[in-house]
């Protein structure tokens, strides 16, 4: 039985070689109806038969068996008319229609006749129409040693007659034969001569029929990529018009992204492919392809209803494809057997004139033939029926198991819904505790530090303002001095740390007015001026974002008044469509404190938790650190995973 690939590639050449064939049968037509009555001249029965050949040729698939009559007419005018070039036309015609039906015996019969009278009259082209046509042939037939020869004889008539379009397409019809023999490294090398070729002579169409065959090419030898870019350069060149082309190269994208395991892109033109074969009356070997690709990526998808309905499909076409094969390698046969015999009918008359002995002879070996093909024949047909049946039953047997595996994945779904659901619970949970834990602690921490390292940085200042100073020297007292500073320095810096840990606007009233107050304390108590712009977020923040930010905002601002060396800064809180942005500026000098401190480490560690981001620029003007942190909603979907269910 022939490949697809091998039907698919003779339907595209054909296709793409008369893509515009309605239009110029309407123009023949025309041409044919203004001609003078048939018999009146020579010179007009020899251009009626040029024109009803042309409409044969052109309209074989569009014409159907309707071309026939219309060639066997100009084979008649040529035949009264004793015009040998018209006959010779006219029999190479008739081969490539019933080429197009599948009689490769009847075609090489039409060929090898039409090939005889060529040769007589010296007709150069017709020679290498016929040495192409009967290579096609004997490709599709599996001979591929003869089809190669003949086509090595097309293309060195044409490069000898210096025909280079012609000559581009017989290295087209070349590469398909070494494609049909599995030799693909020089089918694609032919390919690729042509596709070259045909860029300095741009002869119309010729660059789709290349890529789409070099394309089927490549992906027998796994070059999927390249494959892929030859098909879609092939579908943005002729961008849709032609039905059969555009299923067969969307088939054939699929296919390849099925073989590099990319189902989903692979169904996305298997769709396109179907919305097209809906509009265009089908043929079994694109359906036949269709099926079996469709099988391979349903398969990858976990598919098995989809999978199964496409296998049955393509088993069913292939069984039918594979009686017609028989059908008609009994009529080969037959045709090699009624060649043989006229030969020795021939031969025996010329012998002895046994004429009735002749006849007899042929009709009994014909019988015995017959009745072995016939055999064959049943026995062919008892295998299909026993194919049949276990196809049957493997469907059945499939259809149990598809339907115990949904129940099986129905309940399993619903287990891991409820699953889930716990796990969301407990999620919100934890999660509220974590947040509660952390406001305890932080106003434990306030607490410890205001009541006990407050109190004994008081008691210690209280107590150095007991010593009497009279009897210190200067330089003691200059000491002492300090010392009553930075103890008045740490106070007031436990004291802010204390009030501003968690304070109680954040409980009260939340991020905003918290920040309110602890820029109005730091603007009190320093000699640092402190600006803030909040812009209320879109989307709720959550209080475990509106803990953390506050607590880089203390930490940021602390760093700033320290080691910044500036006298201005500024907050600006605003947000986007998922992410909350924290923008702290200042006009102090670049430090390695801001950029690397130990501070910033701890910063660092909360934006980390917090699946947040940091950007830190340092100039001559001062310092601008900018922060994104998304929002809730974004940061437990990024926590829970795969293991949302719904």
């Amino acid at each position: 039985m022939k490949s697809i690939n091998t039907i698919l590639l003779f339907l595209l050449f054909i296709n793409l070689s008369h893509a515009q064939e309605p239009s110029k049968l309407d123009s023949l037509k025309k041409v044919l109806a203004h001609l003078p009555a048939e018999g009146k001249s020579f010179a007009g029965d020899t251009l009626r038969v040029r024109v009803l050949c042309e409409m044969g040729e052109r309209g074989g698939i569009s014409l159907g068996d309707s071309a026939f009559p219309i060639v066997e007419k100009a084979l008649n005018i040529s035949i009264n008319s004793n015009w040998k070039k018209g006959i010779a036309n006219a029999q190479n015609v008739l081969g490539l229609l019933h080429e197009i039906k599948n009689e490769y015996m009847v075609s090489i019969d039409y060929f090898y006749k039409s090939l005889s009278i060529s040769i007589e009259i010296n007709d150069k082209y017709l020679i290498a129409k016929n040495y192409q046509a009967l290579g096609d042939c004997y490709s599709l037939l599996g001979n591929y040693e003869k089809a190669i020869d003949f086509n090595l004889k097309t293309i060195a008539i044409y490069k000898n007659l210096k025909d280079y379009k012609l000559y581009v397409r017989g290295l087209n019809n070349l590469g398909l034969a070494y494609h049909d023999k599995k030799d693909f490294r020089k089918s694609i090398m032919y390919f690729q001569k042509g596709l070259a070729l045909n860029k300095t002579f741009h002869f119309y169409n010729l660059d789709n029929i290349f890529l789409a065959n070099l394309g089927l090419s490549l992906v027998q030898i796994k070059q999927y990529e390249q494959a892929i870019s030859c098909y879609n350069k092939v579908l943005e060149n002729h961008k849709g018009n032609y039905g059969y082309n555009d299923i067969i190269i969307l088939i054939s994208l699929a296919e390849a992204f099925a073989y590099k395991k990319q189902p989903a892109k692979a169904l996305d033109y298997l769709k396109s492919a179907e919305t097209q074969m809906k509009t265009i009356q089908g043929i079994d070997d694109i359906l036949l392809f269709f099926s079996e690709v469709s099988y391979k990526v349903y398969s990858q998808l976990n598919q098995p209803e989809n999978a199964l309905k496409n296998y049955i499909t393509y088993n069913e076409i292939k069984q039918r494809n594979s009686k017609q094969d028989v059908e008609k390698r009994i009529q080969s046969l037959q045709f090699e057997f009624d060649n043989k015999n006229q030969q020795k009918e021939i031969q025996i008359l010329k012998r002895n004139g046994l004429i009735a002995f002749g006849v007899v002879s042929i009709l009994v070996i014909f019988g015995i033939i017959l009745f072995r093909i016939n055999k064959k024949l049943a026995s062919k047909n008892m295998t299909i029926e026993s194919q049949k049946e276990e196809i049957v039953k493997a469907n059945e047997q499939l259809g149990r198991f598809n339907n115990e595996l949904e129940e099986k994945v129905e309940l399993r779904t619903s287990e891991l819904k409820r699953a889930n659901a716990d796990l969301l619970k407990k999620n919100d949970e934890i999660m509220a505790a974590l947040v509660e834990g952390q406001k305890i602690e932080r106003k434990r921490v306030s607490e410890e530090l205001h009541d006990n390292l407050g109190s004994t940085i008081s008691g210690i200042k209280y107590r150095l303002q007991a010593l009497n100073l009279v009897s210190f020297t200067s330089k003691e007292k200059e000491i002492y001095t300090s010392i009553m500073q930075m103890m008045t320095d740490a106070y007031s810096e436990v004291r802010l740390i204390s009030h501003n840990l968690l304070p109680d606007e954040f409980e009260k009233k939340g991020l905003k007015s918290a920040l309110d107050k602890l820029i109005h304390d730091l603007n009190f108590s320093n000699n640092f001026k402190l600006t803030l712009t909040f812009k209320q977020p879109k989307s709720p923040l959550g209080q475990k974002i509106e803990i953390e930010l506050y607590s880089i905002c203390l930490e940021l601002v602390n760093n700033i008044i320290k080691h910044s060396g500036g006298n201005q800064g500024e907050i600006l809180i605003f947000s986007t469509a998922n992410n909350v942005i924290l923008n702290v500026k200042d006009n102090g000098k670049p430090s390695s404190e801001l950029k690397e401190g130990f501070g910033l480490k701890n910063i660092k560690a909360r934006i980390s938790k917090l699946e947040g981001e940091i950007d830190i620029q340092q100039d001559e003007f001062g310092t601008d650190i900018i922060i994104k942190i998304p929002f809730a909603e974004a940061v437990l979907q990024t926590n829970l995973g795969n293991r949302q269910i719904t």
